[in-house]
């Protein structure tokens, strides 16, 4: 007779994973699949030998039975199976669904039974069970119900898992971090905000931001003072995203504070003095650099949890929300590589060097970098400005950073680029090296120009900052130039070379 097969999802936190195949669990040293454990509550013998004799003809393995609520509480507590197949009149006090109340904080139950009146579903329904069987099923149907069971308790765990990772790394943030609700409502500050605010979290919540903050955010990041519950005012600085449900509908946001100091710190100037403002500038970027991916994480952590919470929870959604956490993590990792390295680097040593050699050295060395999209280089220099005066290492460091940036910039639907190196002599007898990178539309590349007012729109980014210090710290300048729909062009000069023969590479 034709079989009624409804499926629920409990939700424990911490049985094992399941790995690919179709009774198998992973092994957490990586070994070999093992197979799923499986505990019975049945408390008809008959049909409880039948679901065994089927289970172990699947490969699962059968680690007891049970023919009463207590006795599954007790079992499962000491054989701590991956999955209950659990009946729902049972011997004893405590029925099936009593039992999968107790069981379920520890690992997925799924309801073998003969009953589907209302009252017993809504019961069942109520104990967020993992799938829900009726009887008769053969055993397609049930090794079917048990492997949906097992693959999505793996999937919510992982997600819960990364759930409270990120939970826990936005506690620790030394930035004060709120969430609101689309009605600009708090529903959460770390506890860097509680401190910044002198509000807790519990009386914060269902308060309007500009309550909590004492006074209303400006629309730019710029500095902002705001009143704390105390009466302390402080400076701060702030970004802040909104955030979004699958339609585009605006859920709420999510806003990072930042405490300034009473006064701008004064940045000593360097021996040129005219680079004092520009390092501080630089560092401002740099902490906007790294606001902008941890902004990223802590939203797609709001989206994350919201879509775990009970009566809305979307496992697919929660997972894609994770995976996008991981890349931006990744991004915040690169920055911080780059802060470090630029805050180690040594004053540049200046000397003549092969600035056409470099280049087709930085072009091998990425040519054997991974990539997203398919790369072809093409080169074009001008024997004239063949040599320069600088630091090679930190020049080679700056191409390697332009490319990867210009790369970067194509966005996520490209799957095809061309980079290309043009040099030229400038009219101070310095050189000027121009990088293109585009998709399917060419920038006007020549001829390159040298910087003007009007040719230096500012350069955004950690890694485009470290670039444009490192030029001025030669005592060149670093410019963009003419884009288009899918292309960038960037450019930079450095003084020429001291020696004027350097024999035959002039040849």
């Amino acid at each position: 007779m034709p079989t009624l097969l409804s499926l629920f999802v409990l939700a424990p936190d911490d049985a094992a994973p399941l790995a690919g195949g179709a009774a198998g669990m992973k092994r957490s040293d990586g070994g070999p699949t093992a197979p799923a454990r499986i505990l019975v509550v049945e408390d008809n013998r008959i049909v409880a030998r039948d679901i065994q004799r089927q289970l172990r003809h699947v490969g699962y393995e059968v680690v007891g039975t049970a023919v009463s609520g207590e006795e599954a509480v007790r079992l499962a507590l000491a054989t701590r199976p991956d999955l209950v197949l659990m009946d729902i009149s049972l011997e004893g006090a405590m029925d099936g669904i009593d039992a999968a109340r107790v069981i379920g904080a520890s690992c997925p139950v799924v309801f073998l039974t003969a009953y589907a009146d209302d009252e017993t579903v809504y019961r069942a329904g109520q104990s967020a069970p993992f799938g829900y069987l009726l009887k008769p099923f053969d055993e397609i149907q049930l090794r079917t119900s048990i492997e949906i069971a097992l693959r999505r308790h793996e999937a919510e765990n992982r997600v819960r898992r990364a759930a409270s990772q990120h939970a826990a790394t936005l506690a620790s943030l030394s930035d004060a971090l709120i969430a609101t609700d689309e009605a600009g409502r708090v529903t959460f500050l770390n506890p860097a905000a509680e401190a910044l605010t002198g509000w807790v979290r519990a009386d914060a919540a269902d308060r309007a931001l500009e309550e909590v903050l004492g006074a209303g955010l400006a629309p730019s990041d710029g500095p902002t003072t705001i009143v704390g519950r105390d009466g302390r005012r402080t400076r701060i600085r702030h970004c802040s995203a909104l955030v979004r449900d699958e339609d585009g509908g605006i859920t709420g946001s999510v806003l990072i504070l930042r405490e300034l100091p009473d006064e701008d710190p004064v940045v000593p100037a360097l021996s040129d003095g005219g680079r004092g403002r520009a390092n501080q500038d630089l560092l401002v970027t740099m902490a906007d650099g790294i606001s902008q991916p941890l902004m990223a994480i802590v939203t797609n952590a709001a989206s994350c949890l919201r879509w775990l919470q009970a009566g809305n929870m979307n496992v697919e959604e929660a997972f894609r929300a994770v995976e996008r956490i991981v890349t931006d993590g990744h991004r915040v990792g690169d920055l911080v590589s780059n802060i470090r390295t630029f805050a180690q680097a040594a004053p540049p040593n200046l000397a003549d060097f092969d600035l056409q050699e470099t280049i087709l050295e930085a072009i091998a060395r990425l040519r054997h970098e991974p990539a997203r999209i398919a790369v072809s280089w093409e080169t074009a220099f001008d024997l004239r400005s063949r040599w320069a005066l600088g630091d090679r290492g930190q020049i080679a460091g700056v191409l390697h950073e332009l490319v990867v940036t210009g790369l970067g910039a194509l966005g996520p639907s490209a799957r095809a680029g061309t980079v290309a190196f043009r040099t030229c002599p400038d009219a101070s007898e310095g050189v000027v090296v121009g990088i293109a990178t585009f998709g399917a539309s060419r920038p006007d590349f020549e001829p390159i120009r040298p910087p003007s007012p009007i040719d230096c729109p500012g350069l955004g980014g950690i890694g485009m900052a470290i670039c444009r210090s490192t030029i001025e710290a030669h005592g060149g300048r670093l410019w963009s130039g003419p884009g288009t729909a899918d292309g960038t062009s960037v450019y930079f000069s450095l003084p020429g070379a001291t020696a004027r023969d350097h024999g035959e590479t002039h040849a």
